[in-house]
């Protein structure tokens, strides 16, 4: 049960909101987790149901667009940090020549920015929704 409340708290924002009811962002978030409740009552999970009875609790009381968009910015800005450093490893790595080392090292640049690739991506599809 903590598994399934910590995952979908996690969803969540907490900073209060005054009105939800034009949050654009936020209304696809709710219909996603109410979503999730029927597909979870279909299953008979009453576990998972609770949990997202929870967050869907706490995403209409503290949810809101501005919030969630600063949040995703701050994932943006701290993976384009990690993208900085693995190409800082890299270099080192191919200044000291060694060749496992190097392709370790570019498989984690890789890695890094796709994932900064994933956070933009999102990022752009929550200022759209905005918009």
């Amino acid at each position: 049960m903590f598994k399934y409340s910590f995952y979908f708290l996690s969803l969540i924002c907490v900073l209060p909101s005054f009105s939800y009811a034009d949050e654009v962002i936020c209304e696809q978030k709710i219909k996603r987790i109410e979503q999730q409740i029927e597909m979870a009552k279909a299953k008979g999970n009453a576990f998972k149901e609770q949990g997202l009875l929870k967050a869907l609790e706490n995403v209409k009381k503290y949810c809101t667009d501005h919030q969630l968009i600063k949040e995703q910015q701050e994932k943006v800005n701290q993976q384009q940090e990690k993208v900085k450093q693995r190409k800082a490893e890299l270099i080192d790595a191919e200044a000291n020549g060694k060749r496992d080392k190097i392709a370790k090292r570019e498989r984690k640049l890789k890695e890094a920015q796709a994932e900064l690739e994933k956070e933009l991506k999102l990022l752009k599809d929550f200022e759209s929704l905005k918009d």
